[in-house]
């Protein structure tokens, strides 16, 4: 190549950034942080302890300090403070299945042009695979109604609805820090029996029930102050997402307020970086899935009756229901 040719710079800095991605992925299954919560250890202590062949594991221990997720010194391996935080097991900031995760959503990756040659999503979760996500999402989705419970004030309300709310787990804190709400889960019918598990094993049966309900072909029954749509938009496509928020707004209260939480574009389709990033795992796993633009999000709102339509942060709109 001369002087003036292109060279291959961004080529080469995605090929290598899959390695340290590599090396994170395989820290996490093997468990590694958690070994080495305390004293610095050798790669010899830590092969003994999670019974593998140092040879084979030095390297790991190696690239994962390259990637910044451990220290070495003296030979000595240790975790930063962010792998202390974030993927210790037992600690209550612990990113419990993120090995599950990236598994699911990396090797969905993987299948992107023959989903996009077949224009089929190559990845679509078996039922088997669909209870296991659901209970990894389960985890997380009590994490985002603790946030949701304290971001905004939802004491005036009496009533909420989690569209497509899995396991539960969303719905219960909310009513665990909003104890005046009564809560409905939403979702398929082989979805609600892991709420009903849920609900029951918190003793919260006089607050929260589950209803099996296919808002692709029906309406959504009853009446509520709130509704939650927490990653629903964006396993469904754009035609599919704006009749459901319809039938959301025809549910809603007068007075009333939908959340709508979850990988949210601008309108640019070039950011956020992450969003951008996660379509591909998105249109892999499931028939309409893609993250829809802030643009998209108003039209559909605006036109199911909602005013006062609010972007906040990347991930989160929220609006009224015209009183």
């Amino acid at each position: 190549m001369g002087k003036s040719d292109p060279q291959p710079t961004t080529i080469n800095r995605l090929t290598a950034g899959f390695y340290p991605a590599m090396a994170l992925l395989a820290g996490v299954q093997l468990d590694l942080f958690t070994v080495l919560r305390g004293d610095p250890l050798s790669a010899g202590q830590i092969a003994i302890r999670l019974q593998l062949d140092p040879g084979k594991l030095r390297p790991l221990l190696y690239a994962l300090c390259k990637a910044g997720l451990l220290k070495v010194e003296d030979n000595h391996f240790s975790n930063t403070a962010e792998a202390d935080y974030f993927l210790v097991r037992g600690k209550p900031t612990f990113m419990d299945s993120l090995g599950l995760f990236l598994t699911d959503f990396w090797g969905a990756a993987w299948q992107s042009a023959a989903t996009i040659r077949t224009g089929l999503p190559q990845a679509s979760h078996s039922a088997t695979e669909e209870q296991a996500f659901i209970h990894y999402l389960d985890a997380r989705n009590r994490t985002v109604g603790k946030q949701l419970s304290t971001q905004f004030d939802l004491s005036p309300y009496k009533t909420v609805v989690d569209v497509a709310g899995g396991a539960g787990g969303l719905a219960l804190a909310l009513v665990e820090a909003y104890p005046q709400l009564e809560a409905t889960i939403i979702d398929l019918p082989t979805v609600t029996p892991l709420a009903e598990a849920a609900i029951a094993a918190a003793e919260a049966t006089q607050q929260v029930r589950s209803l099996a309900v296919d808002l692709l072909r029906e309406p959504l029954p009853g009446t509520y102050d709130v509704a939650v749509l927490h990653r629903f938009t964006n396993v469904l496509g754009a035609e599919a997402a704006r009749r459901v928020i319809h039938k959301v707004g025809a549910a809603v209260n007068p007075g009333g307020m939908v959340i709508i939480r979850g990988p949210i574009l601008d309108d640019s389709r070039l950011s956020p970086a992450a969003v951008v990033d996660v379509n591909l795992a998105l249109i892999n796993l499931f028939a309409g899935g893609e993250a829809h633009t802030e643009g998209e999000h108003r039209a559909w709102l605006t036109e199911a009756g909602f005013t006062a339509i609010e972007r906040i942060g990347p991930d989160l709109v929220v609006a009224q229901k015209a009183a």
